[in-house]
């Protein structure tokens, strides 16, 4: 009996230590970092399913093993989609000048009404051929954004003579970081400052 209850102090002991670590360590790089909020404790996400632009399930195992950027738009944004994509094309390059290990980056639509596989690919591919789309049903776009506090609504076209189409959707421009665990590490707010996220990546990387 004070055996086992010496291995059971032992081991509480051990993930304490452990949890104290890496919220030191999260700690030591929020004061390292300028642009990102590093989380204290990476948020896990339950499990969800999208489907990606060239048509295959996109999952959490699709976030495991890699670093990986999250952008949540839609195509026919006017202006922070563009922006921000092109922005993730500088942050990639910037990476590559530098020899850095490069993120997946991946571009979620919240239009799926409106934005097909083949349209998010076109989107996506045009910014940088390596980078990914995925959208999925209402239902789970909502599972998923509600775990990344990504706020996002639907806005219709007011005029008499619009339709069903005519609408817009307001959404936040946050970089959401996801580890090699598939947790939201890090998330990087509007503005954007692609030589400064690049930096900042590849101090939370390591």
């Amino acid at each position: 009996m004070k055996k086992s209850i010496f291995k059971l102090l032992l081991i509480s002991t051990v993930i304490t230590l452990s949890l104290a670590a890496t919220t030191t360590q999260a700690s030591s790089l929020s004061q390292q970092v300028t642009t990102a909020t590093v989380l204290p404790q990476p948020r896990t996400l339950n499990a969800f399913t999208l489907t990606d632009s060239t048509n295959q399930p996109f999952t959490n195992q699709n976030l495991s093993g890699h670093w990986t950027f999250l952008f949540f738009g839609f195509t026919q944004c006017g202006s922070i989609c563009p922006t921000t994509m092109a922005s993730l094309k500088q942050i990639y390059a910037n990476l590559q000048a530098d020899k850095q290990k490069l993120p997946q980056v991946v571009f979620i639509s919240l239009d799926p009404e409106r934005d097909t596989l083949p349209i998010i690919h076109q989107y996506v591919t045009g910014f940088d051929p390596s980078f990914q789309g995925a959208t999925g049903s209402q239902k789970e776009l909502t599972l998923l954004t509600q775990q990344l506090s990504v706020l996002y609504m639907k806005v219709k076209d007011p005029s008499p003579t619009a339709v069903a189409t005519d609408y817009q959707i307001d959404h936040s421009g946050a970089l959401l970081l996801i580890n090699p665990k598939g947790a939201l590490a890090a998330v990087f707010s509007m503005p954007h400052d692609p030589s400064q996220i690049a930096k900042d990546y590849t101090k939370i990387v390591g």
